[in-house]
């Protein structure tokens, strides 16, 4: 759930830059309803991690979340 004053966009870069592994990030849905605290919307992304010369890990990928779920708390943003 992200605040209607924080651009997509914004989330967006911040998201791409919070960890090594990020190779990419895609908007694609965009969700304001009743259901959600007012001023608020729901933003997913697809998120692709890669490494060019192994396969990840699994303490690599909960790493790379918590570094993305970081970013988005810098921004006032948090997991639904």
């Amino acid at each position: 759930v992200t605040p209607t004053g924080v651009p997509a966009h914004e989330l967006r870069q911040k998201l791409i830059g919070a960890h090594p592994l990020v190779e990419s990030i895609t908007l694609f849905d965009v969700f304001r309803g009743s259901t959600l605290p007012e001023g608020t919307r729901s933003l997913t992304f697809a998120v692709r991690l890669s490494a060019p010369d192994r396969t990840l890990s699994e303490s690599e990928v909960t790493d790379a979340r918590s570094a993305l779920l970081a970013a988005a708390a810098s921004l006032s943003a948090n997991l639904r």
